[in-house]
């Protein structure tokens, strides 16, 4: 689950980036 919410926040970073 960890591995999940990492990639999640990975996806709102560069989106927002």
């Amino acid at each position: 689950m960890l591995a999940i919410a990492v990639s999640f926040l990975s996806v709102l970073s560069m989106s927002s980036a």
